[in-house]
């Protein structure tokens, strides 16, 4: 499919995220400041040191970045699903290489 290489495994002792986020902590003086931290959710399975949220969001750029179309991958009730959200009313192929064909020509990724 796609030739974009992405890191999944977790690195030896990485148990939490390791994904640098802002919390709002309220101060002795009762005053609240932003301090920078790390997630610190468990991480399971192959999600480089991520948790669940930032794995996926770590995909998403790259999915983005490389310009990829999620089309290639999608199942062919998602395709539908997105047109009859997206577009009720447009007349869309059913079958997967017309529906495929279709999505590319008319709504090309940028």
């Amino acid at each position: 499919m796609h030739k974009v290489p992405f890191e999944k495994t977790n690195l030896p002792g990485v148990a939490a995220c390791t994904a640098i986020v802002q919390a709002e902590v309220t101060m002795p003086d009762n005053s609240k400041r932003l301090v920078d931290g790390h997630c610190a959710k468990a991480v399971t399975g192959n999600q480089a040191g991520l948790c669940e949220k930032h794995y996926k969001l770590k995909l998403c750029k790259l999915i983005y970045r490389s310009k990829l179309d999620p089309v290639d991958i999608m199942e062919d009730y998602e395709i539908i699903a997105w047109f009859q959200g997206e577009y009720p009313s447009i007349e869309f192929p059913k079958e997967r290489p017309a529906l495929i064909m279709f999505m590319k020509a008319n709504y090309p990724v940028k």
